[in-house]
């Protein structure tokens, strides 16, 4: 049934994903590879999806960094695909890549927001075990959009973690004045 709902919709991302996992589950992940590999050629240009699509499949298999390089070809065709560019700081964070996401950040500044700039910097800094910096960035961050519960979530949880509960409190003080 996967399969069928994949090659009804090769497009749609879930159908790919689910037919992966299935794939994974019998052993029978090769052909899934060529397919998905296929697909990220078809539609790579257009859309990020095929490619997160074969980095989770890279990844899921523990073959991060042909995931990585797949993310990196990716950006190579969508340049300011701000979806993309988020999703390969939110990975290569996850594996450790500073270097290369100090770097894709960097190149990519121009494409973010404000808000967005300070929140990868923030976490990067936690991820580093920077609390203090990171509940400072995760500040300016929280002053440009308080109520998106990411940035509050992350934000009290760095204050959190530096043990600044009166400063929660404040915060929390504000936000029910609004």
């Amino acid at each position: 049934y996967y399969f069928y709902a994949c090659c009804l919709d090769d497009t749609e991302q879930s159908y790919v994903e689910s037919y992966y996992r299935a794939a994974m589950y019998l052993q029978q992940t090769d052909d899934v590879f060529a397919r998905l590999q296929a697909r990220f050629e078809k539609y790579g240009a257009r859309s990020a999806s095929p490619a997160k699509s074969l980095y989770r499949a890279f990844n899921w298999q523990s073959k991060a960094q042909l995931g990585l390089d797949v993310l990196r070809q990716a950006r190579t065709l969508r340049p300011e695909d701000q979806e993309l560019i988020i999703f390969s700081l939110q990975e290569l964070l996850y594996h450790g890549q500073l270097t290369d996401f100090d770097q894709l950040f960097e190149q990519n500044q121009h494409l973010l927001s404000q808000s967005q700039c300070w929140y990868w910097l923030a976490k990067k800094a936690a991820w580093q075990g920077e609390l203090t910096e990171a509940a400072g960035f995760y500040r300016q961050c929280f002053e440009l959009t308080p109520w998106q519960s990411n940035v509050a979530d992350a934000y009290f949880a760095a204050l959190r973690r530096c043990g600044e509960n009166d400063l929660i409190i404040q915060e929390l003080e504000k936000l029910a004045s609004l």
